[in-house]
């Protein structure tokens, strides 16, 4: 294998960064400085204004232009079906300890100014803010069993008054949280009224905890003392991915037996929901360690093995 790589030579980089996760990360890191900051990702499609999933000439995920119109929009609803399969995948993660489970029974009642006024089954107010979007991320997901899915980055300043009069309108949440460290997957059945008319939609999205975290982070990214926000940022990217519908490769899998998330659409093509793991020799990974440094690298164990070669075959220096 040639061990000449263009990216350590000009860049001084064990390989190119995903594309996606250093524009997600740039996006995020504009918003830091917000103290109120909310990051999350909704699961959903971009569709056709007169119908029908968005088409693009691509086989693979794209991050699409943002467009304030245009002829396509994107839809935060998946399919009940679904819903109850991740749901039911969800739990056994809960069973087994992997996850924190919590449920939670709330109506929104919204306000001009776009203040919302969160109420428990008691009426008793639970939460009062005013949202400002500060912007999304919009990627498109090839093939149509998969989901597309939008990022965004929003401004939940508390409000201290609860608004007078009638909202304008409301949603009634019945929602599952599942959590880990770094993150909290919501899958929220949504009843809204409006003008006495109401609407059902299932709503799955993933929100980033710990924004103080993120922010020393970003800070230590910026001073170039590690990548630990990228591989935040990769962790939540991926995690969306799966919860789309993403299967890896057969041939990258860990185990064909894995917890699997059900295809958005079709009957018979789960997901698996298991990282990609593949077994490493201590030795290939201090003979990483040795050429490249104590930054482990984002794209898995191939550089392991490309640094392993490095040291058994080091590179002629030019006369």
């Amino acid at each position: 294998m040639d061990s000449f790589a263009l990216a350590e030579v000009l860049h001084g980089l064990p390989s190119v960064p995903d594309d996606k996760v250093i524009q997600v990360a740039e996006f995020i890191g504009r918003h830091l400085d917000d103290p109120h900051l909310e990051v999350e990702a909704k699961l959903g499609r971009f569709v056709y204004r007169q119908g029908g999933k968005l088409q693009l000439p691509a086989h693979s995920e794209c991050v699409l232009v943002s467009q304030d119109s245009g002829d396509y929009r994107f839809e935060s609803n998946v399919p009940m079906e679904y819903f109850r399969k991740l749901n039911e995948m969800l739990n056994g993660f809960v069973t087994k300890g992997k996850l924190k489970y919590k449920k939670t029974e709330e109506v929104d009642y919204f306000h001009g100014q776009k203040v919302r006024v969160t109420r428990d089954h008691s009426k008793q107010v639970k939460a009062a803010v005013q949202k400002q979007r500060l912007g999304d991320i919009n990627i498109w997901s090839a093939g149509h069993d998969l989901l597309d899915f939008r990022i965004s980055a929003s401004s939940e300043q508390p409000v201290s008054e609860i608004p007078a009069g009638n909202p304008t309108h409301s949603r009634i949440k019945e929602r599952r949280s599942y959590q880990s460290d770094h993150w909290t997957i919501d899958i929220t059945k949504v009843t809204a009224a409006q003008h006495e008319q109401s609407e059902v939609t299932y709503e799955i999205e993933l929100e980033l905890l710990h924004i103080d975290r993120l922010r020393d982070q970003y800070e230590r990214l910026q001073s170039k003392i590690d990548q630990e926000f990228l591989y935040t940022i990769k962790g939540f990217l991926d995690n969306m991915r799966i919860l789309a519908g993403y299967r890896p490769p057969s041939y990258l899998s860990r185990s064909a037996h894995a917890h699997q998330t059900p295809a958005p659409q079709k009957a018979g093509r789960p997901v698996s929901s298991a990282p990609v793991d593949v077994p490493m020799d201590p030795a290939l990974k201090s003979a990483y360690h040795m050429v490249i440094g104590e930054v482990e690298p984002i794209i898995g164990g191939y550089l392991y093995h490309v640094a392993a070669q490095r040291i058994a075959n080091p590179p002629t220096q030019p006369s």
